[in-house]
C-alpha cells in the first residue's frame, strides 16, 4: 500500500521528521597542499596556502635556519598585489605580462638573484611570506624578473595569507620545513623575518624571532648573513 503522507509513529502517534543533519566543517588544508584560490574561514581570514616546491625534500646540507622573506616592497619595488587588483577581469589573461613593465626587483641588477641563490646553496630554508593573493604572478616574477634558476626556485616555497602580521606565516614555514624532513624543530633564533612593514617586524620580535627591516641598505645586511652565523 502506498502512503501519500508519512505513516504515524508507532510510539508517539504522529510523524516526526528526522533531525536535519549538521553541516560538516570545512576540511582543513594539509601542509604542502596548494590552491590558487584562498579558502576563507568564518572570520574572513584564509588558511595559509603553500605554493611551489611542496614536494621537494630538504637538501643534504640543510642548516636548520629559516629565512622568511616578504615579497611586495621587499623583493619588488612596487606592490604587485595592488597592481594586479587594478586590472579588470576581462584583461586578466596574463597578469604578469600586464604588470611586468611596472615592477623591478629592489637593489642592484642581479642582487636578489645572488642573495636567494646563496641562501639556498648554503642550506638555508627559504619561505616567501606574503599577503599577496597572486602566487602565480609571484612565481613568474621570481623566475623571469629575478632570474632564478629552476633548481633554486624549486627549493623556495611561497606562503600566502591575509593576516594582521606574519607570525602565522612563520609558523607555517616551520611546519613546511619539518614536513620536508627537518632534522630538529627550529628555535626562534634559527628564524629570520625580512619585511618592509615595521608592524610585522615588531610582532615577530615579540615572539622571539630574529628580524631585519627591509629599509635603506638592508640587502647588504642580508648578504652579511653569509659571513657569520645567524
Amino acid at each position: 500500500m502506498t502512503f501519500l503522507t508519512p505513516p504515524p509513529s508507532p510510539t508517539f502517534g504522529k510523524y516526526t521528521a528526522p533531525p536535519t543533519p549538521r553541516p560538516r566543517p570545512p576540511k582543513r588544508q594539509k601542509i604542502g597542499e596548494s590552491n590558487e584560490a584562498r579558502s576563507s574561514s568564518s572570520y574572513g581570514f584564509s588558511f595559509c596556502q603553500i605554493h611551489n616546491g611542496s614536494s621537494q625534500p630538504l637538501p643534504s646540507n640543510s642548516t636548520g635556519k629559516i629565512f622568511c622573506i616578504d615579497f611586495d616592497k621587499t623583493i619588488t619595488n612596487q606592490n604587485i598585489h595592488d597592481l594586479c587588483g587594478l586590472i579588470s577581469y576581462e584583461d586578466r589573461v596574463d597578469l604578469f605580462t600586464s604588470i611586468k613593465e611596472q615592477v623591478n626587483p629592489i637593489g642592484e641588477e642581479g642582487q636578489w638573484c645572488r642573495i636567494l641563490t646563496n641562501l639556498v646553496n648554503s642550506g638555508h630554508f627559504i619561505a616567501i611570506v606574503s599577503f599577496n593573493e597572486y602566487p602565480k604572478v609571484m612565481l613568474k616574477f621570481l623566475e623571469e624578473s629575478v632570474a632564478l634558476e629552476p633548481k633554486i626556485l624549486e627549493q623556495i616555497c611561497i606562503i600566502t595569507r591575509f593576516s594582521t602580521d606574519k607570525n602565522m606565516h612563520i609558523e607555517r614555514a616551520v611546519g613546511e620545513y619539518m614536513r620536508r624532513g627537518g632534522r630538529a624543530y627550529p628555535t626562534c633564533s634559527d628564524i629570520v623575518l625580512i619585511d618592509d612593514n615595521s608592524k610585522n617586524i615588531e610582532a615577530a620580535k615579540r615572539k622571539g624571532y630574529k628580524t631585519l627591516l627591509a629599509a635603506g641598505e638592508f640587502l647588504v645586511g642580508i648578504e652579511n648573513f653569509f659571513s657569520k652565523s645567524i
